[in-house]
């Protein structure tokens, strides 16, 4: 259960990043724009040539070496040990450095620099799986079927926790830190005297509270976006009174292509909607789905475009 504490965090594997390109991604769910490395700052690190046993001058050509060298400065207490030349395992649990190696062979000056946010998200996600969870701390997110079938594959327990949504996308509840989340565990909801539908529904009202704003904003394509900084854009689909307004009495598609933006059309953008929700889904990190839904007053429902729906028919 340990491994899987941070299954929505440091996951590096999992289903939901192997349908875009590895790209600036960080092992953890960042909302406030990263961390800030300063003087002050205890995760801070030295420069990469002060890293200890690691000869070369560029992280990027002895990555496990550095980023060993600085987990252990950043986290004394953690277990860190080099696997392979792009392998890490930190108390037992492996995470692989390909995606930072793909950083630094693309801009090795931002090389450093990113190994430091990883590890500083990886020192506040531990701080995070050691706190426990408050009710006012639970929020819910959006995940693809297949992340949520690996989940239920590890861990039975974590998995029954998710519930269907829209289509291929489900709900999970996370607990929510100042700059990372991490899964809400069964552990979690006996200590809070839950059930798990009292927590969806607690979730769902600290939504609503904290980021119940729907930031829309138009773009010259005729299609519209929201794309607030807090890391629940797509979430805010789960608030379907607020869209009503944003339907405006007529026809509204969106995308929820990834977790920190959704597009906005209707039938008559529909091609500019499809090309913007795929290039969303396909390069922008945390995606969720390819499909768009259609809003309706009793609920969200997955567009099937007229041109499909008559090939579907015709098969």
């Amino acid at each position: 259960m340990r491994a899987l504490l941070l299954v929505l965090t440091v996951c590096l594997g999992c289903p939901e990043a192997t349908s875009a390109p590895v790209d600036d991604t960080l092992p953890y769910e960042p909302f406030n724009g990263g961390v800030d490395t300063g003087a002050e700052d205890p995760t801070a690190v030295p420069s990469p040539a002060a890293d200890a046993g690691c000869e070369a001058d560029a992280p990027g050509e002895r990555l496990a070496c550095h980023f060993a060298a600085r987990a252990r400065r950043a986290m004394p207490d953690a277990d860190v040990s080099i696997v392979g030349d792009d392998l890490i395992r930190i108390d037992g649990q492996e995470m692989a450095l390909d995606p930072l190696r793909a950083i630094c062979e693309r801009d090795e000056d931002s090389c450093s620099e990113r190994m430091d946010e990883w590890i500083a998200a990886l020192a506040e996600a531990r701080e995070a799986e050691r706190t426990p969870a408050r009710a006012e701390q639970l929020r819910p997110v959006l995940k693809h079927r297949a992340f949520v079938d690996a989940v239920r594959e590890s861990s039975p327990e974590l998995g029954s926790l998710a519930r269907p949504f829209v289509g291929d996308v489900h709900v999970m509840l996370v607990v929510d830190f100042p700059r990372v989340t991490r899964a809400l565990t069964p552990e979690d909801l006996a200590a809070l005297h839950m059930s798990a539908e009292q927590a969806h529904a607690r979730a769902v009202a600290n939504l609503r509270e904290h980021h119940g704003d729907l930031p829309i904003e138009p773009m010259p394509n005729g299609l519209r976006v929201m794309g607030p900084t807090d890391g629940y854009a797509a979430a805010r689909l789960l608030l379907l009174d607020r869209w009503a307004d944003a339907a405006g009495g007529g026809e509204l598609l969106v995308a929820p292509s990834n977790r920190d933006l959704v597009l906005l059309g209707d039938s008559e953008h529909l091609q500019a909607l499809q090309e913007a929700a795929f290039r969303a889904h396909r390069y922008v990190d945390h995606p969720i789905t390819e499909a768009l839904w259609r809003y309706t007053p009793e609920g969200w429902v997955v567009h099937t475009p007229p041109a499909e729906a008559d090939a579907d028919q015709s098969t």
